[in-house]
């Protein structure tokens, strides 16, 4: 197999875990506003092993319902994103907790390029994406309560996109 070559720098790879929950009323980000972000990977580590080390911080990773890598995008490094689904239990346990509407109402001011803009749109598709797992996969519906449910329908579900952004899509082999 030939190898592909992008450029003369390796990027650094890392993670962004939008930690989420739901209660009868509302969506809740439980960090606040800002998603919780790992390290640089280490060689030999996993997404993975960065996901759960971020989540056993909390000490509340006995309410992790699930995580699901979301999306991926480049900027100064490669960022995978996760959404990991929290029991309705642990809202209180974060004193940060915001409802994730008023983050999307504040936010709605930015524009395109600034960083409120750009984290609402990255927590939206994975809401996005979340809803179409919802109804796409047995096992990630499994995990969701009828409240998830609820809050989700307010979704379009979606799999990828990329902003702004043309694409012409072309079939991998004739």
């Amino acid at each position: 197999m030939k190898k592909i070559e992008f450029g003369d720098e390796i990027l650094p790879t890392r993670i962004e875990l939008w930690p989420i929950a739901v209660s009868t009323s509302s969506g809740w980000l439980l960090s606040g506003s800002e998603p919780w972000t790992s390290e640089t990977l280490k060689r030999g580590g996993t997404p993975s092993d960065a996901v759960s080390k971020l989540i056993g911080k909390t000490g509340l990773g006995e309410f992790l319902l699930f995580s699901h890598s979301t999306s991926w995008r480049m900027d100064d490094s490669i960022v995978l994103t996760y959404l990991s689904v929290f029991q309705s239990e642990v809202i209180s346990e974060f004193p940060k907790s915001r409802k994730i509407d008023e983050i999307f109402l504040e936010s709605r001011e930015g524009t395109a390029k600034s960083d409120a803009f750009l984290k609402r749109d990255v927590l939206k598709h994975g809401l996005r994406h979340l809803r179409f797992l919802s109804e796409s996969d047995s096992k990630v519906n499994g995990f969701l309560t009828s409240d998830w449910v609820k809050f989700l329908k307010g979704f379009d579900p979606a799999l990828a996109g990329e902003y702004g952004v043309s694409v012409s899509f072309r079939p991998l082999v004739p």
